[in-house]
């Protein structure tokens, strides 16, 4: 492993680190019975797109200052999304009841009736589905997990951007 550079194996890591957190939420879907609220899926496509980049970071070989700058800002703004989407719904679990937005449909029929814009818009301001803590560990819940990915991703990316290596 000598021969790979820093930027590769952080992107390494990064891309496992997604893919836990993918094979984690599948895990609780799957079989524990947890179906995600639209935030987390929002969140849950940010993070597999992340993975993504981030195994492209790994196998692109170059460590020229364009590269790792443009990788960088990819991954900030990435990121810096999922801190959006998993801060609203940390923002939503901490409302009193009777300040939360109501109940929203379920995503098929968000996407069925809704033009793609709307769609997003609806998504990601939330409704009380997302308030609800399903699972805890050590007292933090999923969103709580997925914003302190985002915000140490987040982290790489901005170092990446404004250092370039």
């Amino acid at each position: 492993m000598k021969h790979l550079s820093k930027i590769r194996i952080i992107n390494l890591i990064a891309f496992s680190l997604c893919c836990i957190m993918i094979a984690m939420a599948a895990y609780l879907q799957f079989s524990k019975g947890l179906e995600p609220c639209p935030l987390c899926v929002i969140q849950r496509f940010i993070t597999i797109i992340l993975a993504i980049v981030f195994l492209i970071g790994f196998l692109h070989k170059s460590s020229r200052k364009a590269w790792v700058r443009f990788h960088g800002f990819l991954v900030l703004f990435l990121a810096g999304s999922g801190v959006a989407a998993a801060g609203r719904q940390v923002y939503l679990q901490n409302l009193p009841p009777n300040r939360l937005p109501p109940c929203a449909p379920n995503l098929s029929y968000i996407l069925e009736k809704l033009s793609w814009p709307d769609a997003i818009k609806f998504l990601v301001r939330g409704s009380a589905d997302c308030a609800q803590v399903k699972w805890t560990l050590l007292n933090l819940s999923i969103p709580e997990w997925t914003l302190g990915l985002f915000l140490s991703l987040s982290l790489v990316g901005l170092w990446w951007f404004l250092k370039g290596r």
